[in-house]
């Protein structure tokens, strides 16, 4: 999704289930909250690249990684998988971009993302673990 002025997209949950707002309704994301960057953020980092028909280009290919060590080298390839996957359209510019990964355990290594939200100078953060046994992705909103 390139993210634009006017962008609004539904709300999802850290579970991938749609959020109610406070009168019931279905929550909608924009980019006063922030929330629609973290959104597009964290859905380009769970893709494969071809999971999206309207763009079949979006997505990290975290998979890939699936049974390497984690190490250093693994780090930076894993870094760099995000970086490209935010910034290859647009949708955040890579200069508003900060990506660190570092390890939580030997295993487990932590994404933390703090990227500047289009049209506006909000920062938003994103944290994810990525478990290199499975390719499970646990967000942490920040």
């Amino acid at each position: 999704m390139l993210v634009k002025k006017t962008s609004i997209d539904l709300s999802w949950d850290s579970n991938g289930d749609f959020s109610l707002d406070a009168n019931g309704d279905v929550g909608k994301a924009n980019l006063d909250e922030g929330r629609l960057v973290k959104q597009a953020m964290l859905k380009r980092i769970q893709s494969r690249k071809g999971d999206w028909n309207l763009a079949p280009e979006v997505g990290a290919n975290l998979v890939d990684f699936i049974g390497l060590p984690n190490t250093r080298e693994t780090g930076q390839q894993l870094q760099s998988a995000v970086i490209q996957s935010l910034t290859e359209d647009g949708t955040i510019s890579a200069g508003k971009l900060q990506v660190e990964v570092y390890p939580l355990s030997k295993e487990r290594i932590a994404i933390a993302i703090a990227a500047t939200v289009p049209f506006s100078s909000e920062l938003v953060y994103l944290q994810v673990d990525y478990d290199l046994r499975n390719n499970s992705i646990i967000p942490r909103m920040i």
